[in-house]
């Protein structure tokens, strides 16, 4: 009897033994699942990875297209991926996840990386870095906040229908070509809020603005300079190319070598010009100190044009605030400040002093008793944002009230 218990008792040792190698030899396969909430992602993507396993997580790797880009050793498994600094278009995620005995899983999520708000200096330092258009798509946006912004040459005309914005003011977004290039190019697209400055252009029209179509609005736009030397093109500040809208805007201080000093309209072109301010432009010899028509169809209205100057080969300065090719007619040219001979339209007040606030401090906004108020035009779609009747110059209108 003695001998069965001792037989009995060596069974269950052994029995004991065999499940704890039994246990010791078990392969534990873990989980590890790729949560998203979508994968149409934007600017940056969190990853999270529900990782399970019953003798516990050593560690979950995140690759982007296979690169390894995080180690994560505790909970949560997640990696906040900057999908910025990747191209736009699809790429792939892969999460590997490892226990404790070395054993892994992976899963993978294809994914669409599209940006349509680039914000500067958060997402590039400035808006003159190049690599921004690798993620511009038509209809995209981009913002700039305060500061002075070095460039040249900033070239968008092959993305339409962009928003170019800068928040602050014009007078707090500074784009500056540092007389080594025109500033900005742009094609069926707005450009608002920037001061453009110091834009130098000899291949083309434009020194501070190159439009093939589009919207400048808000801005200000002084001391560029296109040395171009023909009627085809010209436009110290702006040169207007097809179907464009020049809108509130300080016009002032710009040079052109042959035509128009502070805007060219191109020939077949249509725009309107409407609330600016055109000022102390000038061209070295030509035509339209302020503003020079190619044979263009234009509307002119609610603008102040003043001391615009040409300096004719002869020698001596006219003042020239607008101009036609061979005086043909401006288009529809109605209630502006400093249009007088030449021009059938109504409403015009002729060479008179709009009386800026403080023309040499940059204050072009109207005093009290200014003959501007409420003299621009009287249709209601041009009324001041107030419902009073349209100031003419870059602060009447519904888009008058800006920081100037």
């Amino acid at each position: 009897m003695k001998r069965l218990w001792t037989i009995l008792l060596l069974l269950f040792l052994f029995s004991c033994e065999d499940k704890e190698k039994e246990e010791e030899e078990k392969v534990y396969t873990p989980t590890g699942r790729i949560i998203l909430q979508s994968t149409y992602v934007g600017k940056e993507t969190l990853i999270v990875v529900d990782a399970q396993d019953e003798m516990g997580i050593d560690k979950v790797e995140f690759f982007i297209d296979d690169d390894l880009r995080l180690t994560d050793n505790a909970e949560p498994y997640e990696y906040l991926w900057k999908s910025i600094k990747d191209l736009e278009g699809k790429h792939k995620i892969r999460a590997t996840t490892y226990n404790l005995q070395g054993n892994s899983i992976s899963d993978s999520v294809e994914v669409t990386v599209t940006i349509t708000n680039i914000i500067i200096p958060q997402d590039f330092s400035t808006i003159a870095n190049d690599s921004i258009k690798e993620y511009l798509d038509a209809g995209d946006t981009i913002t700039v906040n305060a500061g002075t912004y070095t460039v040249k040459n900033l070239n968008f005309t092959n993305y339409d229908s962009l928003f170019i914005i800068g928040i602050g003011g014009a007078r707090n977004v500074i784009l500056d070509g540092d007389v080594k290039g025109r500033v900005i190019a742009i094609s069926k697209s707005t450009l608002q809020g920037f001061t453009i400055q110091h834009g130098l252009a000899s291949d083309n029209g434009g020194g501070g603005v190159l439009i093939y179509g589009g919207t400048v609005r808000n801005c200000i736009i002084s001391n560029n300079e296109t040395t171009w030397n023909q009627y085809s093109r010209g436009g110290g500040g702006i040169q207007c190319i097809y179907d464009c809208v020049i809108e509130n805007n300080l016009i002032y201080g710009n040079t052109s070598e042959y035509v128009g000093g502070g805007v060219h309209i191109s020939e077949n072109s249509t725009c309107d010009l409407v609330n600016n301010v055109i000022l102390g432009n000038h061209v070295r010899q030509g035509y339209g100190g302020g503003v020079y028509i190619h044979k263009a169809n234009s509307t002119i209205l609610n603008n102040i044009f003043h001391q615009n100057l040409v300096s004719p080969l002869s020698g001596g300065t006219d003042l020239s605030n607008l101009v036609s090719h061979n005086n043909n007619d401006f288009g529809k040219a109605d209630y502006n400040v400093g249009i007088t001979d030449g021009n059938s339209g109504v409403g015009n007040l002729g060479m008179i002093d709009p009386k800026f606030l403080n023309e040499n401090l940059g204050n072009f906004q109207l005093q009290s008793d200014s003959p501007c108020i409420d003299k621009g035009h009287p249709d209601a779609q041009y009324n001041d944002i107030d419902g009073t009747r349209n100031d003419m110059g870059a602060y009447g209108g519904k888009y008058g009230e800006w920081n100037n």
